[in-house]
């Protein structure tokens, strides 16, 4: 604090009226950090911390895909481990790929939402747009891109590193199970589940 009390002091606005205050110091410190668009998608997100957390990475693009393994010096073969026939990258992972494609697909009809999957970059945005609010069918909506995320990467990496594999249906199972099991306690989730 030493360090930058200098600083503070040269700010006229951390200091109103013989009073120090914590929010503008606090935005000096911190800099001109920009606000992105998806923290309604792990804000208040109520999955699981490790669910969002892996969203939290695929929004950042901070995943350890092939693409980037191969970007970093690494020689590993660049197809996806689910369709054979392109190659890994976040955006082909989510939703592009047919296998993920169709586990998103079928969570959201489950959950009564019909329409076509959007790219990655798009498909983000409108769950974003869906689930700003606080209702059930909201929170609901964020929790599952945030479930069905996590359990495509963990069956990713099953398969690259156990050479174990699931299909679609398990997949499909399991994330379903997740769901109403994180909703079970509360009944206003009911009626959406």
């Amino acid at each position: 604090m030493r360090k930058f009390w200098p600083e503070l002091i040269a700010v006229n606005n951390i200091v109103n009226k013989g009073k120090f205050q914590i929010a503008p110091a606090y935005k000096h410190l911190r800099g001109d950090v920009p606000i992105v668009d998806w923290k309604h998608l792990t804000c208040h997100n109520v999955a699981e911390p490790k669910r969002v957390f892996i969203l939290w990475l695929t929004l950042l693009g901070r995943l350890r895909t092939k693409d980037r393994l191969i970007k970093w010096g690494l020689s590993v073969d660049d197809q996806c481990v689910f369709c054979n026939s392109a190659i890994e990258t976040a955006l082909h992972l989510f939703f592009n790929c047919p296998f993920s494609h169709t586990i998103w697909l079928g969570i959201l009809q489950w959950l009564q939402w019909q329409r076509n999957i959007l790219p990655w970059n798009e498909e983000w945005k409108w769950v974003n747009e869906q689930a700003r609010g606080k209702h059930a069918r909201e929170r609901i909506l964020k929790a599952s891109l945030a479930t069905v995320v996590y359990n495509i990467w963990i069956e990713r990496n099953t398969r690259v590193f156990q050479h174990k594999s699931r299909s679609i249906d398990d997949i499909l199972l399991a994330t379903k199970t997740g769901l109403c099991y994180r909703f079970s306690s509360n009944r206003k989730y009911f009626d959406f589940i």
